[in-house]
């Protein structure tokens, strides 16, 4: 018998905290890594919080962001109250324009949603550098100091060769 996916777990739960505990259950059990870091392996539920944070910030009504989206807004109310399942991509994508996402934003707000961040996709997807880089960032042994001088390391190494090209 198959083991079931991600999202078919989730949806037999009742409430967001009980979601993310099955998540994390099902995660370490699939993977055999520990969920240290709630956001790293932040499922759909993390998305109604996320639009509303930006929805707020942008001082968008939700009318006015369901007019700039093409959707209604009684629609974005139920997803921000959880009780819809993130839209589909190209709603997300359109979500992240009319909220004047900076790049770093969309990628997290796909990925809360549960779809690929485009940076990912310019890659060509998951590759073995991203998982050196998360397999690092998510090591237990590393101290917080130490986690943070690594990402200081990629980030400064990315700009260098951002300079370049």
């Amino acid at each position: 018998m198959q083991s079931p996916t991600l999202y078919q777990v989730t949806q037999e739960s009742h409430s967001p905290a009980e979601a993310t505990t099955v998540r994390k259950v099902w995660y370490e059990r699939h993977h055999g890594i520990p969920v240290r870091h709630e956001r790293l392996y932040e499922a759909p539920s993390g998305f109604p919080s996320l639009l509303l944070e930006y929805r707020t910030r942008a001082r968008l009504s939700r009318n006015e962001l369901g007019r700039r989206v093409g959707t209604d807004a009684s629609y974005l109310t139920r997803i921000e109250n959880g009780g819809r399942e993130p839209p589909r991509l190209h709603i997300v994508d359109r979500l992240g324009s009319a909220l004047n996402l900076s790049e770093y934003e969309h990628a997290g707000f796909r990925t809360a949603a549960g779809y690929t961040p485009l940076p990912v996709q310019r890659v060509g997807g998951w590759n073995p550098a991203l998982q050196s880089v998360c397999d690092v960032m998510g090591a237990e042994q590393l101290s917080e100091d130490d986690r943070e001088e690594f990402s200081c390391i990629v980030q400064r190494l990315a700009a260098r060769w951002l300079r370049v090209s």
